[in-house]
């Protein structure tokens, strides 16, 4: 080269340098920053194909500065290493050095220039937290706590591709609400993120994430933590899962890599967790979602953290104030169902109706509520735990166990009903302390003891095996768990008797008790009352039985001769009502206000007293006994009124006509029921008290007159005499003859059959003077002539057949 020339190329370049700062030695001719940004395209799609760092650059554009090719664009910076941490390997290199020397050998070749030096000063660099995916998992999380739909999210990263659009990477679950979710989450989150804005407007791809059915859902894990029979399992309730990074993570690299596949819910108790088969339980519901570039790793600290300590006592106590959930007792032991709910542990009644089983589920329901409400407002560490655990899917009664405490209840309330008077079951249910109690409200002590050995007859399932102390001189000691007094019953949480295993025995509980309140007997006084009215206004009212019905009401049951009584006798009742004495007859235990309840039939003392008149007379039994009049006395006894003459047998006569009522459909209301073997409730009193003795004279009088009478039509002058033969004279057939005739003549055939039987029995049974008998019938009836003798005479045959095959009695129901 001439000399002439050299001054001249170096002006050139001296220029050349300081006008585009090329380096001595960079050709003037070139233009690397514009070649450059002509094939900026063509260098995007070189980065998208290239490494791992380079897909996480895009360029956005170049000049020439100090002598570099000064390039703009983001970078994702990965997670690094540093030298300190490498654990003795060789140093690591940074990422962006990496980057650095990658680009250089890419853009020398673009670019044509060998001596090429980079400045990146003008890189946005991205850190790992920083990242869209990470802003986006994070985003998500913060979301799926009201949102289910954003927990069904796994971002596994972002990088550029060959247009420079950010391309997000991971999975979602394929739904509607999860699209629309992220979708949204991109525009809100990531707005104004510099790997997203790129050329003025928002440019990212969801292309790199699949839609896929998302099988880690809690519904699923808690399925299969119900099902697993694992004890500790069975008491996680599993109310959220998601895949979280962790920003405390010591390693960089992992920090943004690995996601942590994290469980929250509530935890019962502090039984052990197997912590080797929740994490299989995991990996088998979704043996994808641990396979990847991500690596996935388990979370469940917060599930199985501190448990909550069911609150037994305090359920127990609001329970036992509840009376509508009588029969219901909860125990520690319970877990959770497959769909969340808690499963309680514990004693129900034994219901057969649906719809009383979801009223008593709602009942439950409420007092669990108000339980749990009261500890979740504690200022205690407790109180967000039990916050989650309100927040859950409720509780469920299925695994309570049955027992027919309302059946136990049920018979012992016919039982008092039947038996006694005045005594009041108003509860059977469990107490604050577990125990089973049974309130009895009743008059004496007798009742009280007789209530306490009906209610072991009728539930001995609640009353466990009295256990002996060992023998003398043995070593054995008792069975674990069991009392060695012999009169202390016991009764164990987890079921009605005694575990199979005593070795497991759950905590005692309490023996079943009858808790007692003496109360004054109401009944007997209104009985009293009733007997001693100087009016004798309620002397045919019978109160058979004073008693409290299942809703606590005093009954009266009994029998009235009518309407206009029964309503004169429920004002004379409720006079009472005033009277502290007989609060307890007119209010709940709990002091609220009953109504009375009178169960009064309308059955006419009259109509009973015309049906006994009629047919007394048929039974000797009654010989000498003329019924005028019945009223009860303060027990409860009907007592009849009567004309004796001689001495009656009054005692079989009592019983005679007892049966004789009893067997009616009607009039056996005005008997009140006895036991087996007691007297009935029926007396025959004489008027007056002593019997007069018979009179020969006046029973001859009264055939004789009471014929005549007959002869001449004179019925009434008649009947006055032939009752006077009846009273009298009851074993001469001629008074019985007459009799017939009499009521012959009035149409009443069940009286002339009923003459003619006692006429037939007397004559029939005194063989040795029935002759006689006949005789003196004959010569009574002598002047008895005509159509009617003629229609007795031939009904007398009939009756006499009948008598012979087959007899008949007369009773207090009419014969058809």
């Amino acid at each position: 080269m001439p000399l002439s020339v050299l001054p001249s190329r170096l002006a050139t370049v001296a220029l050349a340098t300081l006008l585009f700062g090329l380096p001595v030695g960079l050709s003037a001719q070139g233009d690397p920053a514009g070649t450059l940004t002509a094939k900026k395209a063509e260098v995007q799609k070189k980065l998208a194909a290239s490494s791992e760092i380079q897909k996480r650059f895009r360029l956005d554009g170049a000049t020439i500065a100090d002598g570099k090719l000064k390039l703009s664009g983001v970078f994702l910076e990965p997670g690094f290493t540093p030298p300190e941490a490498n654990k003795g390997e060789p140093p690591a290199k940074e990422p962006f050095a990496v980057l650095e020397d990658e680009l250089t050998a890419l853009l020398k070749e673009v670019v044509k220039e060998p001596a090429l030096k980079l400045d990146l000063s003008g890189v946005t660099r991205i850190e790992g937290k920083q990242h869209p995916y990470v802003v986006l998992q994070k985003a998500a999380n913060d979301a799926g706590a009201t949102n289910s739909a954003a927990d069904q999210m796994r971002l596994d990263g972002c990088h550029f591709d060959g247009t420079g659009t950010l391309v997000l990477v991971g999975a979602i679950g394929d739904n509607a609400a999860t699209e629309a979710w992220l979708k949204g989450a991109i525009d809100k989150d990531l707005a104004s993120h510099p790997a997203v804005k790129h050329d003025g407007k928002l440019d990212v791809s969801a292309a790199g994430i699949k839609r896929m059915t998302w099988k880690m859902t809690p519904a699923a894990i808690q399925a299969a933590f119900a099902n697993s029979k694992s004890p500790g399992l069975e008491k996680l309730r599993v109310d959220r899962v998601y895949l979280a990074h962790n920003p405390d993570n010591a390693d960089p690299v992992d920090r943004w890599t690995t996601l942590r596949l994290t469980l929250n819910g509530v935890r019962l108790g502090e039984v052990p967790v197997d912590a080797e088969l929740l994490q299989s339980l995991c990996r088998k519901q979704w043996e994808e979602l641990f396979k990847g570039s991500t690596r996935v790793q388990m979370n469940a600290s917060a599930l199985v953290g501190p448990g909550i300590t069911e609150p037994i006592d305090r359920l127990r106590k609001t329970i036992a104030a509840r009376p509508a959930l009588d029969g219901v007792r909860l125990d520690a032991g319970a877990t959770f169902g497959s769909e969340g709910e808690l499963l309680l542990a514990g004693v129900r009644p034994k219901l057969s109706d649906p719809k009383a089983a979801e009223t008593l589920k709602f009942g439950l329901t409420e007092a669990f509520k108000d339980v749990i409400s009261e500890l979740a407002m504690k200022n205690d560490a407790s109180a967000a735990r039990f916050r989650a655990l309100q927040a859950g899917p409720g509780i469920s009664i299925a695994n309570l166990t049955e027992a027919d405490t309302r059946r136990v209840l049920r018979e012992l309330r016919e039982w008092a009903r039947t038996n006694r008077d005045d005594l009041r079951l108003s509860r059977l249910y469990f107490g604050a302390d577990g125990g089973l109690k049974l309130i009895c409200e009743a008059p004496t002590e007798k009742d009280f003891e007789d209530v306490r050995a009906k209610f072991r007859e009728v539930a001995p399932q609640f009353f466990p095996a009295e256990v002996k102390p060992p023998a003398k001189g043995s070593d054995d000691p008792p069975p674990a768990g069991r009392s060695t007094d012999p009169v202390q019953p016991i009764a164990r949480v987890s079921a009605l008797q005694e575990p199979n295993n005593p070795a497991q025995a759950a905590p005692l509980l309490p023996p079943p008790v009858v808790e007692t309140s003496l109360i004054p007997a109401f009944t007997p006084f209104l009985r009293q009352q009733l007997a001693s009215d100087p009016k004798q206004r309620w002397s045919t009212v019978l109160i058979e039985r004073g008693y409290f019905d299942d809703e606590g009401r005093y009954t009266l049951n009994g029998v009235v001769d009518g309407d206009p009584q029964k309503t004169e006798l429920v004002e004379f009742v409720q006079r009472f009502s005033a009277d502290p004495k007989w609060s307890a007859y007119f209010k709940t235990p709990q002091g609220e206000p009953k109504e009375l309840v009178l169960a009064l039939d309308v059955i006419p003392m009259a109509d009973l007293m015309a049906r006994v008149q009629r047919v007394t007379p048929a039974y000797p039994v009654f010989d000498g006994v003329r019924v005028t009049n019945a009223a009860y006395d303060k027990d409860a006894n009907l007592v009849l009124g009567a004309h004796m003459v001689g001495r009656p047998n009054l005692k079989e006569g009592q019983k005679t006509l007892a049966e004789l009522i009893s067997k009616h459909p009607d009039f056996s209301r005005r008997l009140v029921k006895v036991l087996a073997g007691q007297e009935p409730k029926l007396r025959i009193e004489g008027k007056p008290p002593e019997p007069l003795p018979p009179n020969d004279q006046l029973a001859d009088f009264s055939v004789g007159y009471g014929a005549t009478a007959l002869a001449q039509g004179e019925l009434v002058k008649a009947k006055e005499w032939l009752d006077v033969g009846l009273l009298h004279y009851p074993n001469d057939s001629s008074i019985w003859f007459l009799s017939a005739y009499y009521n012959h003549m009035l149409g009443d055939r069940e009286l002339v059959q009923r003459d003619l039987r006692r006429l037939i029995d007397i004559e029939g049974r005194l063989d040795f003077n029935g002759p006689l008998q006949r005789k003196r019938r004959y010569l009574a009836a002598k002047d008895l002539q005509g159509e009617k003798r003629d229609e007795l005479e031939k009904f007398w045959l009939v009756v006499w057949k009948e008598a012979k095959d087959a007899p008949k009695v007369m009773t207090m129901v009419p014969e058809k």
